[in-house]
């Protein structure tokens, strides 16, 4: 398997789900969360390419981490409604990542937007998301420690 792209590091996620399905990497570029893998075998479909489900767990994570980073919370933020365009395929060997732009913010509800790119700066998918926030003005109750998610 090829190498990482320089900068990225182990995410350190609390998902059993990202752990078993991962592993994927982050890293902050100009003010942005970054999230990405390098697709594997067991990453694709039976067409060989990159399956529909692992791409959308990679936009959630995205999505989800990116806005913690953004809003400088950790809070265990639900996901509420993710739309995904497929636009074009990634294969075995791929590095694919994301970033995410955060929309709106409402006082319960935050909009975002994300492309997910190949190495090449092919456009993979784009995703968009609604989640659910606490609104509160500090993190003194937060479930998780983003210095520890994204340091």
């Amino acid at each position: 398997m090829s190498s990482i792209p320089e900068g990225f590091r182990p995410s350190d996620m609390p998902s059993p789900f990202v752990v078993e399905n991962g592993p994927l990497y982050y890293k902050v570029e100009d003010g942005f969360l970054l999230m990405g893998f390098r697709v594997e075998t067991r990453h694709t479909n039976a067409a060989g390419g990159l399956h529909g489900g692992m791409l959308m767990t990679l936009i959630d994570m995205q999505l989800n981490s990116a806005l913690n980073y953004q809003l400088d919370t950790a809070q265990f933020i639900p996901t509420v409604a993710v739309t995904v365009d497929f636009i074009a395929p990634a294969v075995v060997g791929d590095w694919v990542q994301g970033r995410t732009e955060v929309l709106k913010r409402g006082r319960s509800t935050v909009f975002t937007d994300c492309r997910i790119i190949k190495h090449d700066r092919t456009l993979v998918a784009r995703g968009s998301g609604i989640f659910k926030v606490a609104n509160r003005p500090d993190n003194e109750n937060d479930t998780l420690d983003p210095r520890k998610l994204f340091a």
